[in-house]
């Protein structure tokens, strides 16, 4: 097997993480109204930050998946490269994890400021 082919795949799933990331930390605002159309400020708020982290929880179960799959990867390469891969590999999820964790915090701070725009 090539050497670019043993690591396009890991790539390409880091790349589609990060995208799931960003997507679900721009969605988070989606919050249902209440049947009257008069919502609590605070039940909406902690609707906000329920997604955020059930997002989150979503998104690092998926990275910690992707991580072990790549982790195997790394553990069947022949000894020159093994140690190499599994570098890459730690570097890699280390960043994915903070990026979830940015955006649980993100969305978080988008929760407080919902509904609060500005008409002028």
């Amino acid at each position: 097997m090539h050497p670019v082919a043993t690591w396009r795949g890991p790539a390409l799933r880091a790349i589609a993480i990060a995208l799931f990331g960003l997507v679900g930390a721009a969605g988070c605002t989606m919050v249902g109204e209440s049947l009257t159309g008069v919502s609590l400020n605070k039940q909406k708020i902690e609707n906000c930050i329920k997604g955020c982290n059930e997002q989150a929880e979503s998104n690092m179960e998926s990275e910690q998946r992707t991580h072990h799959e790549n982790v195997e990867a790394c553990l069947s390469l022949s000894d020159g490269s093994k140690e190499a891969c599994l570098d890459a590999e730690g570097a890699r999820h280390s960043a994915a994890v903070e990026e979830i964790q940015d955006g649980r915090k993100d969305c978080k701070g988008n929760c407080h400021h919902q509904g609060r725009g500005n008409a002028g």
